[in-house]
């Protein structure tokens, strides 16, 4: 596709990934494939094979010329189970996913109280569609700097304040025959929402800009990045059930005896 060495000009670099008939046509395979060409753009393939012993080795290292960033390490590592994990879906059709998308929003999870939990609820989601064959990711919004702002959810004041907030997507092909990663979030909104839709829910409170990183659908907390599960845990399953039988009853009432429902903005500003 690229000869012996990838092209400096990023977007002749894309172009060129774009238009090959080698380009694979699962969006996993493709994203995991456009990331690489960003970080080893201008590169030799074969110093780029170094990169490629990470992926094998599994963790991260920062030896070699020019490494694989960690977080492409693990996009591209999530992107070959997808492949060789044949009992999975990488893609479904929209009709499905919105039947998905309902089948989540029953369920027994506490989507009005957003104020915590959302790493037990898209946990619970993710093994959820696993269950239905299908293949999944965790899309995580994050600010930078200060605290995150969700501006329309479920909850009783119409809006949270977070420190962060995590939601299982999953890949979508529409009628048009145009694909899309799509976020399955009842706490925000009542029907599948795009990264972008799903994103416009939320804003600094500080100003900052929020950006986004996306996981594996095997990490339930965010200080997990560096190191995330390549599977599923069994302890962390359990917790996120218990959170949903009571758990989560026990936090809202924690958060209602601190004042955190009378300003949420106020109150983590303080705290």
């Amino acid at each position: 596709m690229f000869g012996a060495e990838l092209p400096k000009d990023l977007g002749l670099a894309l172009g060129i990934l774009e238009a090959s008939p080698a380009t694979p046509s699962s969006p996993t395979e493709r994203a995991a494939l456009r990331e690489a060409v960003v970080a080893l753009a201008g590169q030799r393939l074969d110093e780029a094979a170094q990169g490629a012993k990470l992926i094998d080795a599994g963790a991260p290292t920062t030896s070699g010329a020019r490494p694989l960033p960690a977080g492409l390490s693990l996009r591209l590592q999530e992107a070959l189970r997808a492949k060789n994990a044949t009992s999975l879906r990488g893609t479904v059709a929209l009709a499905e996913a919105a039947r998905l998308f309902t089948a989540a929003a029953t369920a027994d999870i506490p989507w009005s109280f957003v104020a915590d939990g959302c790493f037990f609820r898209a946990h619970t989601v993710a093994k959820m569609l696993e269950e239905q064959g299908v293949f999944c990711e965790k899309l995580w919004a994050i600010t930078k700097g200060g605290d995150l702002v969700i501006e329309q959810d479920k909850s009783k004041n119409g809006y949270s304040v977070v420190v962060n907030h995590v939601a299982a997507c999953l890949h979508v092909e529409r009628p048009d025959g145009t694909r899309a990663r799509m976020v399955i979030d009842p706490s925000v909104a009542d029907r599948l929402l795009t990264e972008d839709e799903w994103l416009s829910n939320m804003r600094s409170a500080s100003g900052t800009g929020v950006e986004t990183l996306l996981m594996p659908r095997f990490m339930l907390m965010l200080w997990e990045r560096e190191q995330p599960p390549s599977t599923w845990q069994e302890s962390q399953l359990v917790e996120a059930q218990a959170w949903h039988r009571g758990g989560w009853q026990e936090s809202e009432k924690g958060y209602q005896e601190m004042g955190y429902f009378d300003d949420p903005l106020k109150f983590m500003a303080g705290a």
